[in-house]
């Protein structure tokens, strides 16, 4: 009778799963068929960016990003003060003390500020699929460090700070990582024009 019924109970769960499996493959199917389209439209150079988190830019009509000049010169400030000198902690505590929000309207951190100096963005370039999502049930972005193909366009935009000026950032984003004893992977996926 035990037996019978311990079957019984498998055969049931068994069956009662089935909705739930054919759930998990369409929203794989639907997953797949999304990351097909987007990573079509990166091979044909269409940017894929959300803006209202994006610091400097906002779209056009058409989806084309154009500079912000308001959130341009915080852009440039940050920049321009990193080249003088000051550091990450440094300019966030400058930015909070003046009661200037991040672009989601947040206060600044370090790692807010060592973000903006390192994306291509700010120099006119775009890394396509710098991110992607392995798990289509858990949905978790994780960076792309070439398991799946990624695109660089450059001059693909208007840039906010010249490349001269983010290429000397980037060198000293190493220069100081170096100087405080951090390893090289600290510094990684900063992409420079400089060999």
């Amino acid at each position: 009778m035990y037996k019978i019924h311990q079957n019984f109970i498998r055969g049931w769960r068994a069956y009662a799963n089935r909705p739930l499996f054919f759930a998990q493959e369409e929203s794989k199917n639907v997953n797949d068929n999304l990351k097909w389209r987007i990573k079509k439209k990166f091979e044909r150079g269409e940017l894929i960016i959300n803006t209202t988190r994006f610091l400097g830019y906002d779209k056009d009509e058409y989806g084309d990003l154009v500079i912000n000049p308001k959130e341009a010169e915080i852009v440039r400030r940050i920049f321009e003060d990193y080249l003088k000198g000051k550091g990450t902690f440094t300019i966030a505590k400058e930015l909070n003390e003046e009661n200037i929000p991040t672009v989601a309207g947040g206060r600044w951190q370090e790692s807010t500020i060592l973000n903006i100096l390192k994306n291509e963005k700010y120099k006119g370039d775009a890394i396509l699929q710098k991110y992607y999502t392995p798990d289509h049930l858990r949905k978790v972005s994780v960076r792309n460090e070439g398991v799946i193909d990624s695109y660089y366009i450059e001059d693909n935009h208007s840039p906010i700070v010249s490349r001269e000026m983010w290429e000397q950032v980037q060198i000293e984003i190493v220069k100081r990582a170096k100087a405080k004893g951090n390893k090289a992977g600290d510094t990684k996926n900063i992409q420079t024009d400089i060999h």
